[in-house]
C-alpha cells in the first residue's frame, strides 16, 4: 500500500472517530449547556441587533415550556423573580425576559461554567451547572451573582432540549 494511500486512510478514521466522539450525547448535552449559559454574555457596546440574535439562540435550545426555579436574589435587573417553587415558562417569555435583560445591562461576564451530567438515560438528561455572573446594570456599579443548579434536558425529536432550570 502506498504512502499517500496510508496516510489518506489514516485521516478518514481520525475523521470518522472525532465525528462519533463529537455526537456522544453526553458531549451534546455539555455543549448545549454551555451555549445556554453563553446566552446571557455580552461585551460592552454590543449593540441592538446581537443582542436580540443572542434572545434567539435562546429558543433553539430550549423546549416550548421551560420549568423554572430560582430562590429570590437580590436583582439590579428589576425583573420578576421566582419563588423556590417552580414556574412553568413558555418558550416566548423566556425569550422576552433575556431580552429585557440584554436591553438593560451594559455589560454581563460570566466565569468558565462547571458543568457535570449527573444523570442520563435515552431520553433525558441532568447536568450540574455552577458559575459565577458579573454584570452592570446601566448607571449602576458592577456586580456578581454565584449561580449553582441543574439543567433538566429532554431527548424531543433526536434533539436535546433544555426542560428546566433549577437553581439553588
Amino acid at each position: 500500500m502506498s504512502t499517500s494511500r496510508s496516510i489518506l486512510l489514516a485521516l478518514i478514521a481520525a475523521l470518522i472517530g472525532f465525528a462519533i466522539w463529537w455526537f456522544l450525547p453526553q458531549n451534546v448535552i455539555l455543549r448545549r449547556s454551555a451555549a445556554l449559559i453563553d446566552c446571557a454574555r455580552m461585551e460592552d457596546g454590543t449593540g441592538r441587533i446581537e443582542r436580540s440574535f443572542k434572545a434567539e439562540d435562546l429558543i433553539d435550545l430550549t423546549c416550548k415550556n421551560l420549568l423554572v426555579s430560582y430562590p429570590p436574589i437580590q436583582s439590579n435587573f428589576h425583573i420578576p423573580r421566582s419563588q423556590v417553587e417552580p414556574v412553568m415558562v413558555p418558550q416566548q417569555q423566556a425569550k422576552a425576559a433575556l431580552t429585557f435583560i440584554m436591553e438593560t445591562a451594559d455589560w454581563i461576564e460570566i466565569s468558565e461554567p462547571e458543568l457535570e451530567i449527573k444523570e442520563r438515560d435515552e431520553h433525558q438528561a441532568s447536568v450540574d451547572v455552577a458559575f459565577t455572573m458579573h454584570y452592570q446594570t446601566r448607571n449602576k456599579k458592577p456586580h456578581s451573582i454565584d449561580f449553582s443548579g441543574t439543567f433538566t434536558f429532554k431527548k424531543i425529536e433526536k434533539e436535546w432540549l433544555v426542560s428546566g432550570v433549577h437553581f439553588e
